[in-house]
């Protein structure tokens, strides 16, 4: 077995999918989007097995680079990892999102929550950032267009409280083989969405995309 500094996966993170249609949001340092990644897992094809490189719930803040980078290195850097052909990685991602924002008047904000078609999101009646909370909203994947696991490469489990990501990754652990680092950015434009209403201003978190590379 060799140890590898692998900042592993997040290219699986997210597929682009929309809760609700987009109007301006405002992108600044005070915004937040915590994601909680609960399990990533490494396929040895020469074994034929899955290898959970960690099962600890880590959440990061997406819309900080800086944060989100340090967050995921923490969580997956120095595993230890059989030798072996490694041709997909998968990650188990949580239905429960921290967001903090406002639309790009910056007088409709995040401050509480509501029930809306079997999820549960942010209410934007603050005023400003400033009185802006962090608020926890709850999206039912099982209702927003995925088929249930085990299909790939995106599928829900236990019920829609769990987003279950396959993608395609290629290195090798052997004798002779070299550490790998992965290089993460985050897309944050169009990361939460402002609905206007009726029923009631809310905000509700996208699904952004990321780029990822491994050397």
């Amino acid at each position: 077995m060799r140890k590898f500094a692998l900042l592993i996966i997040s290219i699986f993170l997210f597929a682009n999918i929309s809760i609700a249609a987009e109007v301006g949001i405002n992108y600044n340092a005070n915004m937040v989007y915590n994601v909680t990644v609960e399990e990533v897992e490494v396929y040895n094809s020469t074994t034929g097995q899955w290898i959970t490189v960690t099962n600890t719930p880590t959440t990061f803040n997406i819309a900080s680079a800086t944060s989100a980078n340090t967050a995921i290195g923490n969580m997956v850097s120095n595993v230890v990892l059989p030798d072996g052909t490694y041709t997909q990685g998968r990650i188990t991602v949580s239905n429960q999102f921290g967001i903090k924002a406002c639309d790009n008047g910056g007088t409709n904000c995040t401050d509480n929550t509501q029930s809306l078609g079997g999820h549960t999101l942010a209410t934007a009646n603050a005023g400003s950032y400033a009185a802006a909370s962090t608020v926890t909203t709850v999206i039912n994947f099982s209702t927003v267009g995925y088929p249930a696991c085990p299909a790939t490469p995106i599928c829900y489990a236990a019920g829609g409280a769990e987003l279950v990501l396959t993608g395609n990754i290629s290195f090798v652990v052997g004798p002779g083989s070299v550490p790998k680092t992965m290089s993460v950015s985050f897309d944050v434009d169009g990361v939460l969405k402002y609905e206007a209403g009726p029923p009631a201003e809310y905000i509700t978190p996208g699904l952004p995309g990321v780029n990822v590379s491994i050397e």
